[in-house]
C-alpha cells in the first residue's frame, strides 16, 4: 500500500502542476478506480479543499466548498465503515468512479472544485503540447523486468518471484526483494560474461551488481553489464534512464556508456537519461562528482558537482541547476 500512495501522491501532483501525460492521467483514472486507496483519495481531496481555504487557487471559495463537500458525503456515504454518515447512496456507477470523474475534471480545468459531469469535455490544447513535448514520459508502474543471460536464455522478473535464478560462471544471480543481486564466489572469471536488464513501459527494476553498486533502472530502458568486474575499471552500458548509487573503488574508475558518451565516476550517486529518441543526454549528479565526455569532438568534457545537469549532444556539454526533485521523481 505504501508503494501505491507514493503513486497516487505523484499522479497526483502532476495532474495539479499540469505536467501530466495521457499515460499518467490513465494511471491516476486506473489507480483512484482500485480498492483499498479511498482512504488516501480522501487525504488528497481534503487538502485540495484546505489550499482552497489559504486562497491558493482565484475561483469561488464557497462553490468549491460546497461541491467538494458534496463529494466527499458520497464518498463517505458508499462506504460502509463510516457509519456516523448518513447519506444516501450514489448511482451504481460507484464512488471511485466519481472520485476519478472529479479529479480529471478538477485537476485538468486547474479549479480546485470537483464536478461531476465530464463527458461533454473537450481535451485541453496545453495538454496535449505537454504529452507531445514529453514523448518518453511513461506512467509508474511495478517491479518487472527481463534478464537475458550470456547465453541468451531470458528470464522474466517481477518481485515475488525469489531465489537463485542461475550461476554465471563463477557468480550466483539471485532475485530478492524486487531486486536483482550479483554475488561472487571466489574469483572472478578472466572472460568477461555479460548479462543485460530490460525494462518495458510501465516497469523498473533494481539490481545489485557484483562491486555492490546499485543501480534502479527506469522503464523501457537497458543496461548491459559484466557480473563480475575485472581489469582496471567498472564499465556498464545504458539506453533509456537509469540511477546509480556507485560503490567507492578509487583503483577501479565506473563508467556509464551510451554511445559516443562516457560518464566516469569514483563513487557517487547520479542520474542518467538517455533515451534513444532524445536529441540529448541528461546527466544529473546528486552526490560526489562525475565527468562527462563525448568522442565526437576533441576534448570536450565538463566535471559536474552536487546540483549540477549536463545536457549532452554530439558537440556540446551544457551545465544547468535543474529541479533535483522533478528530476528524481520517477524513483522516488
Amino acid at each position: 500500500m505504501a508503494n501505491a500512495n507514493s503513486k497516487l501522491n505523484y499522479l497526483f501532483n502532476r495532474y495539479k502542476d499540469g505536467s501530466a501525460t495521457g499515460a499518467e492521467k490513465k494511471a491516476l483514472l486506473d489507480l483512484v478506480l482500485q480498492p483499498g486507496i479511498e482512504h488516501s483519495v480522501m487525504d488528497l481531496i481534503g487538502k485540495e479543499i484546505e489550499g482552497v481555504d489559504a486562497g491558493v487557487y482565484s475561483i469561488n471559495v464557497e462553490q468549491s466548498r460546497e461541491r467538494a463537500d458534496e463529494l466527499l458525503r458520497k464518498i463517505l456515504a458508499a462506504n460502509p465503515d463510516d457509519a456516523e454518515v448518513e447519506q444516501p447512496h450514489p448511482p451504481k456507477i460507484g464512488w471511485r468512479r466519481w472520485v476519478a470523474a472529479a479529479i480529471i475534471t478538477g485537476l485538468i480545468a486547474g479549479a480546485a472544485w470537483f464536478t461531476w459531469n465530464t463527458s461533454n469535455e473537450q481535451p485541453d490544447k496545453n495538454i496535449i503540447a505537454q504529452e507531445q513535448r514529453f514523448q518518453n514520459d511513461v506512467e509508474p508502474g511495478g517491479f518487472k523486468a527481463r534478464l537475458t543471460l550470456a547465453d541468451g536464455t531470458t528470464i522474466v522478473l517481477d518481485s515475488a518471484a525469489a531465489g537463485e535464478l542461475a550461476r554465471q560462471g563463477n557468480t550466483l544471480v539471485l532475485n530478492k526483494d524486487g531486486q536483482l543481486i550479483y554475488d561472487v564466489q571466489g574469483e572472478s572469471e578472466k572472460e568477461i560474461i555479460y548479462n543485460t536488464l530490460h525494462t518495458a513501459k510501465g516497469e523498473m527494476y533494481t539490481t545489485v551488481l557484483a562491486d555492490g553498486s546499485k543501480i534502479w533502472l527506469n522503464a523501457a530502458s537497458s543496461i548491459k553489464f559484466p557480473v563480475a568486474f575485472s581489469g582496471k575499471e567498472r564499465k556498464v552500458e545504458i539506453t533509456g534512464e537509469a540511477y546509480f548509487e556507485i560503490a567507492h573503488n578509487p583503483s577501479k574508475p565506473f563508467k556509464v556508456i551510451k554511445g559516443d558518451v562516457e560518464v566516469a565516476v569514483l563513487g557517487t550517486h547520479f542520474n542518467v537519461n538517455a533515451y534513444d529518441d532524445e536529441s540529448e543526454i541528461k546527466v544529473t549528479l546528486l552526490e560526489g562528482s562525475v565527468k562527462v565526455s563525448t568522442t565526437k569532438q576533441l576534448n570536450n568534457s565538463a566535471t559536474l558537482i552536487p546540483g549540477q545537469q549536463a545536457h549532452i549532444n554530439q558537440s556540446t556539454i551544457q551545465l544547468i541547476n535543474p529541479d533535483l526533485e522533478h528530476v528524481m521523481a520517477w524513483k522516488n
